[in-house]
């Protein structure tokens, strides 16, 4: 066998990686005979002995890789969890990111809806006073007092509906605000209108 032109080749590129626990239980059973050392085959032949430190080496190379292979499994896992990990937290960072502008999109348009709302009131206040004012400009003026009673009335009735106007304002800027101009004109022209005159 060590005559073969291959053999040292073969010890060379020998799959280290392959060794069983069968074939070490083997092979220390060999090695519980004591005339098997390395100085009684020295005395024997100087290639036996070169093999015999072989073999050992590779029973050492056995005995360290069973420790130290699943410990590199244990790093290889890890960094795939890691690795999972870090795919995972860029996902939710970037999720994060469009949420924020998007909360900073409606933030703006809350703000403007409600400075919106807030002129709305002021002028509704303002029409409020200057009827009142007109009430009393009319009661004044007795001479005007028929057609002032009718604009008084038109303006009563305008004031009923100015409340509800405003609300119906508001709440149509609030509720098709987040909306395109497109989708709210379809909504008003063919949905709303439509039903208002069939009713």
């Amino acid at each position: 066998m060590m005559a073969d032109n291959r053999f040292l080749a073969s010890l060379m590129e020998f799959d280290k990686d392959a060794i069983t626990e069968k074939q070490m239980r083997a092979l220390k059973e060999y090695f519980k005979d004591p005339k098997l050392s390395l100085d009684e085959l020295l005395n024997i032949s100087t290639a036996g002995a070169g093999l015999l430190r072989w073999v050992i080496a590779m029973m050492n190379y056995y005995n360290v890789a069973k420790t130290v292979t699943p410990k590199r499994q244990a790093v290889s896992n890890a960094e795939k969890s890691l690795q999972n990990a870090k795919n995972e937290l860029e996902k939710i960072e970037q999720e994060i990111g469009e949420l924020s502008m998007q909360l900073e999109g409606l933030s703006q348009q809350f703000a403007e809806n409600t400075a919106e709302q807030q002129e709305l009131k002021r002028n509704a206040d303002l029409m409020e006073r200057r009827l009142n004012a007109a009430s009393r400009l009319i009661e004044g003026l007795g001479s005007e007092h028929e057609r002032w009673s009718k604009e008084v009335a038109d303006l009563a009735i305008a004031r009923t509906k100015l409340l509800g106007d405003c609300l119906l304002t508001s709440s149509f800027l609030s509720y098709t605000g987040a909306f395109t101009i497109d989708f709210r004109m379809r909504m008003v022209q063919d949905i709303w209108l439509v039903d208002l005159l069939q009713k």
